[in-house]
């Protein structure tokens, strides 16, 4: 009897212990103290099983949240006046739910949230009036709601969001006073709610939604007092037939109204029936049909590899007036690999011009990069260094370390460096680029 006591105290020990290593439900800081308790408390936790929030005016950092992994719930940052980054979250690779980064007046930097890839709720960045991008959202292909982009006066663009396809919610931006371009935004193709622009003074086009092709509810289009070009084709192609309501107003001349852009997408060059893009072999076959052309002078074929820069191909003449389809094709004799990104920029006799939607085509080769070992403790190597033009290495808290051109071939001394999560980019001399998660043992 008394050894089956004994086990069964040893039992409840044991599992006590290991309900210890993380706090159950949700989690709540308030105080920088609560913070830096909770590495001494729960060394071992790596998964909030519910929410975290973090709130309050004295966190200044989030070192001690370091080892978390994984949060099922979602994370939120709120009035944290004095955190100027997220730093502490550098390991952070799933949210169950939402990420939600608002009224954090300090906040100049997300590069901690590198690691995340996916959002399983939603996303509002709102009131951080000292970020001016949203790098360290690179890596998010996917979000499970709607987006919210609010109110963050230094907010120069959304670059960082380009890894986006689909986004199931609504997309919400407004009030971001130095925004000057939706770049970052190119490769979404369908929205499942509203789509809303508001109150965003520097912004002058549409032209970072030129991907879209389908917008699931209303459109709002306001107070956006310099923006003059709203014509791109996926805001032409929802007026011919809204499924929900429209409001455009309180823009600058072009935009200023929905007839106002009605009348200007009546005008465009062409009505553009297609746009494909293929590969055959090594090469890319673009080809696109036009069932109506008027004054158009001609099609000028842009590339880019990340949805952000584009640079010009070619230029095709356009038919100019017509009533009958119109076939015309172009081929990239060396598209780059990895992905590859084309557009058409449709332009008329008078210089006026609209973007198609975008196409993709992936190119591999067969030989891919390795870096060895991983997880690493000394030397991390790669059998052909002589595809690589450049190696660049980021610590766990997203910081350049190294960057490196020369001497390649001997490798990436990794032994001083501490024990870590890091970030390995490979240019290759095609100028495509490859990112690497190493563990450093």
């Amino acid at each position: 009897m008394k050894r089956q006591l004994l086990l069964f105290s040893l039992l409840c020990v044991l599992t006590l212990t290991a309900r210890a290593q993380c706090p159950p439900g949700n989690v709540t800081f308030i105080t920088q103290d609560q913070v830096d308790a909770f590495a001494t408390t729960y060394p071992t936790c790596t998964t909030i099983s519910g929410n975290l929030f973090i709130i309050g005016s004295t966190t200044v950092n989030l070192d001690g949240l370091s080892g978390l992994t994984s949060i099922s719930g979602f994370l939120s940052v709120l009035a944290c006046t004095s955190l100027t980054s997220l730093a502490g979250l550098h390991n952070l690779t799933s949210l169950g739910g939402g990420l939600y980064i608002n009224n954090n007046g300090a906040l100049a930097s997300l590069e901690a949230l590198s690691g995340l890839t996916s959002i399983s709720g939603g996303l509002q960045i709102s009131g951080n009036g000292s970020l001016t991008n949203l790098s360290g959202l690179n890596n998010v292909t996917s979000l499970g709601n709607s987006s919210y982009i609010e109110n963050n006066g230094a907010l120069l663009n959304l670059e960082a969001l380009s890894g986006l396809t689909s986004i199931p919610g609504e997309l919400f931006i407004a009030g971001n006073g130095s925004l000057v371009s939706l770049s970052g935004l190119n490769n979404v193709a369908s929205l499942g709610g509203n789509l809303t622009i508001k109150n965003n003074g520097a912004l002058t086009n549409l032209d970072g939604l030129s991907g879209l092709t389908s917008i699931a509810g209303n459109l709002f289009i306001q107070n956006n007092t310099q923006l003059s070009t709203c014509t791109i084709l996926s805001i032409c192609a929802y007026l011919n037939n809204p499924p929900g309501a429209v409001t455009i107003s309180g823009n600058a001349t072009g935009c200023a109204s929905q007839s106002e852009v009605e009348a200007a997408c009546s005008v465009l060059p062409v009505s553009l029936v297609d746009f494909t893009a293929s590969a055959e072999g090594t090469l890319a076959q673009l080809s696109w049909t036009t069932a109506e052309e008027s004054n158009s002078d001609y099609f000028q074929v842009e590339h880019s590899r990340d949805g952000k820069s584009w640079r010009s191909l070619g230029r095709v003449k356009a038919q100019g007036e017509s009533t009958s389809l119109q076939h015309y094709t172009f081929t990239d004799a060396d598209p780059a690999q990895g992905e590859n990104l084309y557009r058409l920029r449709i332009v008329d006799v008078d210089g006026s011009y609209a973007y198609s939607r975008l196409r993709s085509l992936r190119f591999e080769r067969n030989q891919e990069l390795v870096l060895y070992p991983n997880p690493v403790a000394e030397r991390l190597r790669l059998d052909d260094w002589s595809q690589v033009q450049r190696v660049r290495l980021f610590g766990p808290s997203g910081k350049l370390i190294q960057e490196r051109s020369q001497g390649l071939a001997s490798g990436l001394d990794m032994k001083p460096l501490p024990a870590g999560m890091y970030l390995v980019e490979l240019t290759r001399t095609n100028g495509s680029v490859y990112t690497y998660r190493i563990v450093k043992q």
